[in-house]
């Protein structure tokens, strides 16, 4: 099952709890819903960390931490998936994301030799175009795979003890 395999790899709150210096935003980060690991609360939190990954800022996990809190979602999941925009892998999809936003917005992109934050400045909005729509685009595939596999990992498992069941059975 699903929630036996993401309980693993989450922290739990018990464990936050004991981390030296993290006490004071036990208050906040506290609550039991937000710890909850079912269909509802993984998929939100993975749609809000993929949306959130491709925002161009700074402090994208307080965002899709708050983001977490506000909507009641997964905070482990959300604040993980922020990462997939990392230190390796920001300037290819950024720089997808910056051709898309233009294609968009019907605005001449230059190729540019390198992909710099000089260069990205002058055309800032066209980057967030591209940004918001990947990152609404993942975040809606990202929802969706894991509510149906989900679905089909909890239907799987129901038939596979269903099937045991009738074996035993003499």
């Amino acid at each position: 099952m699903p929630r036996r395999q993401l309980q693993k790899l989450l922290p739990n709150r018990a464990r936050i709890n004991t981390i030296p210096g993290m006490t004071w935003l036990f208050d906040w980060i506290g609550a039991g819903h937000i710890w909850h690991i079912n269909r509802r609360n993984i998929s939100l939190g993975v749609a809000i960390g993929l949306f959130v990954a491709f925002w161009p800022m700074p402090g994208q996990m307080l965002m899709a931490g708050g983001l977490a809190l506000l909507l009641r979602a997964n905070l482990p999941t959300s604040v993980a998936l922020v990462w997939v925009t990392n230190p390796i892998s920001m300037v290819p999809l950024f720089s997808l994301a910056y051709l898309i936003g233009g294609y968009v917005l019907g605005v001449d992109i230059k190729i540019i030799e390198g992909f710099t934050v000089a260069n990205v400045g002058q055309d800032i909005g066209v980057l967030w175009v591209g940004s918001l729509l990947v990152g609404g685009v993942l975040s809606l595939f990202g929802w969706v795979f894991v509510r149906l596999y989900w679905h089909w990992r909890v239907s799987t498992d129901w038939h596979s003890r269903r099937h045991r069941r009738k074996i035993r059975k003499p």
